[in-house]
């Protein structure tokens, strides 16, 4: 697996970053009832991240 999106994180801004073993946080929507994590494989290089109300995208590009 290189990406994840984890939905319904519970997490607010004052609540610790969601982590998940293995792999690196790309982008996090803080939200206390909804909130959304991304992660990437650790040699994956995030170029840009966009937060949009109810979305969040990252663009990413696979290192060798």
């Amino acid at each position: 697996m290189r990406f994840m999106c984890v939905q319904e994180t519970h997490r607010d801004q004052t609540l610790n970053v969601a982590s998940i073993s293995g792999m690196k946080l790309a982008a996090i929507k803080h939200h206390r009832k909804h909130g959304s994590a991304n992660f990437t494989k650790p040699n994956m290089t995030i170029q840009s991240v966009k937060i949009y109300e109810q979305t969040v995208w990252a663009t990413r590009r696979t290192t060798r």
